[in-house]
Formats: C-alpha cells, sequence, structure tokens
C-alpha cells in the first residue's frame, strides 16, 4: 500500500503541460489525416468503380421500378377500356334477344289461350269434373 501512494503522490507531484499534450495531439490528428490522404489516393480507382457500380446498380432498380408501374397502369387502362366496350355491345347485344324473349313469351300465351279455347269448343262436356267429398257430394 506504501507504494501505491507514494506513486500516487509523485504523479500529483508533476506539473501537467498542456503544450504538450495540445502539440502531441495535433501531430496525432496530422499524421491520422495524412495517412487518411494517402489511403485515398491507394485507393481511389477501387472507390472511383465501387461508386460507378453502385449508380448503376441503383439506376437499373429504379428504371425496373418504373417499368413494372407503366406495366400496371397500361394494363388497368387496357381492362377497363374492355370491360366499357364489353358493357356498351353487351347492351346492344342483349336488346334484339330480350325482345325476342318477350315476343317469345307472348306468343306462348296466345298459344295457350287458344289452345285451351279449342280444347273447350271440341270436348264441351268434359270439363273440369266437380269435386266430390267422399263419392257422395
Amino acid at each position: 500500500m506504501n507504494y501505491t501512494s507514494n506513486v500516487k503522490a509523485e504523479g500529483s507531484s508533476q506539473e501537467y503541460d498542456t503544450n504538450e499534450t495540445v502539440d502531441s495531439c495535433q501531430k496525432m490528428g496530422a499524421n491520422a489525416v495524412s495517412r487518411m490522404k494517402e489511403e485515398i489516393q491507394n485507393n481511389f480507382l477501387a472507390v472511383l468503380l465501387g461508386s460507378v457500380i453502385v449508380s448503376l446498380l441503383t439506376g437499373y432498380l429504379i428504371s425496373r421500378h418504373h417499368e413494372a408501374q407503366k406495366r400496371e397502369q397500361w394494363a388497368e387502362i387496357f381492362f377497363r377500356q374492355v370491360k366499357d366496350w364489353l358493357g356498351e355491345r353487351g347492351r346492344r347485344a342483349t336488346t334484339p334477344v330480350q325482345e325476342s324473349l318477350e315476343s317469345a313469351r307472348s306468343a306462348a300465351k296466345q298459344f295457350s289461350r287458344r289452345g285451351a279455347e279449342y280444347g273447350r269448343r271440341l270436348h264441351p262436356f268434359s270439363g273440369e269434373s266437380r269435386r266430390r267429398f267422399l263419392g257422395i257430394f
């Protein structure tokens, strides 16, 4: 214990020189900056190629996204136009069919009325039999 207290006492008794620490920090910063400049100069081609590749890849992905959006919009517009065209043509096509069905229905009603009338004329006594209760009434 005695030894540690002496070390602390000696460390605290020494003068702390701020000029030395500032100079050493500036030297370390200058060394770091010069090392970074050298590394950038050594790797300039790799950084340039990397940035070109990244920009080309980004442009390619953006163009594919826009192309997909255009395809979706084109498909929506096309199907909307087809639906409108079919709706317009469908109404035109169903009108004659509907009219022919109505005329066939009215002809069938007329035929059934005339058939019933002719049947009554040919067999006047074979009309509906009266309902009887247990054959008595």
